[in-house]
């Protein structure tokens, strides 16, 4: 899969392609600290907010009726991995160079999601960006997931 970033400014959006097909769009809104992501025909719009549990940094993704959703726990080796928590199912993370991010089962080392990140370094610091990016791409394949059991039971 590849992450784009198809506009900067005011608001930095990025779509995700597989075999490039697009098959899902985040546009992100920094300072109300929200995004809102396209995929398998839905829309909707998420707030991120940032916490310390426990003298560590947690990030929470609530939806639009401020109900927590999914979390993201940086791991003590900085923000370059991590676990993320959605809805009683976690996953592990790991960011390499700034520009691959994998996702795993928290018991497995075998990738469920790997995405290569295409952005201009010298237009975006992907710093800011990086919990937007790691939710949509985890809000994808839970929608994924919920788009074939739905294709199922029809």
């Amino acid at each position: 899969m590849e992450l784009k970033f198809i506009a900067y400014h005011p608001h930095p959006e990025f779509a995700l392609y597989e075999n490039n097909k697009m098959v899902a769009e985040s546009k992100l809104d920094t300072e109300a600290n929200a995004f809102r992501i396209k995929c398998f025909n839905t829309r909707r719009v998420f707030l991120i907010y940032e916490e310390v549990i426990k003298n560590r940094p947690v990030t929470t993704l609530v939806n639009e009726y401020n109900v927590p959703l999914a979390s993201i726990t940086d791991t003590s080796f900085g923000n370059n991995s991590g676990t993320i928590e959605m809805e009683g199912l976690f996953y592990k993370y790991r960011v390499n160079g700034m520009n691959e991010i994998h996702i795993y089962n928290a018991g497995s080392s075998s990738s469920l999601l790997a995405c290569t990140l295409q952005v201009d370094e010298k237009l975006l610091s992907m710093d800011n960006y990086m919990n937007f990016i790691l939710f949509s791409l985890v809000w994808f394949m839970y929608s994924s997931k919920e788009a074939k059991v739905s294709m199922q039971l029809v």
